[in-house]
């Protein structure tokens, strides 16, 4: 795959400018688990300081820098149902009135100021929208989940959360199930998520939160997250550079914006880990 991707884009007549690859991915390609054969189109495994885990950016990062020379995205699908929601979304999101709303999501600081991080971001977001931001540490986890849901439910433009997370939750307050319930169906979001492992897609068993909140019929349009654990100190540049792109005087493209942004942070783990679920052509409305 790595060797097709270099040639379309050195010796097409016409270069390869985007990867959409439409297939879910597994660490078991072989099914030695039994569980399906989930590996429909590769990822490739990387060493990170924690653990390996998967690796889009790799198959597109020609001179090893650890950022996708080629913007790449993905939709994990394993059926033609999954296939058929996820375009549906992206299509119908293209017809859409894009909301006038931004949501941050910050969890509780200890260690790492969550909350700053998220603050940081407000001065990046144009002024015509309004900003919330849930604090866990001062809603507790009912209160943060509850406003959560409703502020999602009624239309956001985009969804950001700073703090601690696993595969399928971000800790205490947002899970995949809560997302597989969500009801912005006309008002779909892009998630954009900094903590650890909500982009662990390459689990046959497991559902990351990235997969829910994209096989959800309501949800996410596209959702840029983990596949590794990281430190949130290293996060935080490709956070606000993200934004910078996404929300500038022309709009840039999701797969554009996500290279750019890597390019903000010295960290290779940061740099390979963060896939972008879903179409690296679109544009956030």
């Amino acid at each position: 795959m790595k060797d097709f991707l270099a040639l379309a884009r050195t010796s097409w007549k016409k270069p390869v400018r985007y990867v959409l690859m439409l297939g879910d991915a597994s660490y078991d390609p072989k099914n030695y688990l039994g569980v399906g054969d989930f590996d429909l189109v590769p990822t490739r495994l990387v060493d990170t300081t924690f653990m390996e885990t998967a690796s889009d950016d790799w198959l597109t990062d020609f001179d090893g820098d650890g950022i996708a020379d080629i913007p790449i995205g993905r939709l994990p699908v394993r059926t033609a149902a999954e296939a058929a929601l996820m375009i549906a979304k992206i299509a119908d999101y293209q017809e859409s009135n894009a909301g006038d709303e931004a949501l941050l999501v910050s969890d509780l600081n200890d260690g790492v100021d969550f909350e700053l991080l998220s603050e940081q971001l407000i001065p990046l977001i144009p002024r015509q929208m309004r900003v919330t931001h849930l604090k866990r540490a001062q809603m507790g986890d009912e209160g943060t989940h509850v406003a959560l849901m409703e502020l999602i439910g009624r239309g956001q433009r985009i969804v950001n959360y700073n703090g601690h997370g696993n595969v399928d939750l971000w800790r205490g307050v947002f899970n995949a199930a809560d997302a597989l319930e969500l009801t912005n169906e006309k008002q779909l979001a892009m998630f954009v998520i900094m903590d650890c492992l909500n982009g662990y897609f390459h689990d046959p068993v497991l559902d990351s939160l990235a997969e829910a909140l994209l096989k959800a019929r309501g949800g996410a349009v596209a959702v840029w997250a983990s596949s590794a654990m990281t430190y949130a100190e290293a996060q935080a540049p490709i956070n606000a550079e993200f934004y910078r792109q996404v929300f500038a005087g022309s709009p840039t493209r999701l797969g554009d914006a996500a290279v750019r942004a890597k390019a903000a942070t010295a960290d290779v783990d940061v740099r390979r880990s963060w896939v972008l679920f879903g179409d690296p052509t679109m544009r956030l409305k």
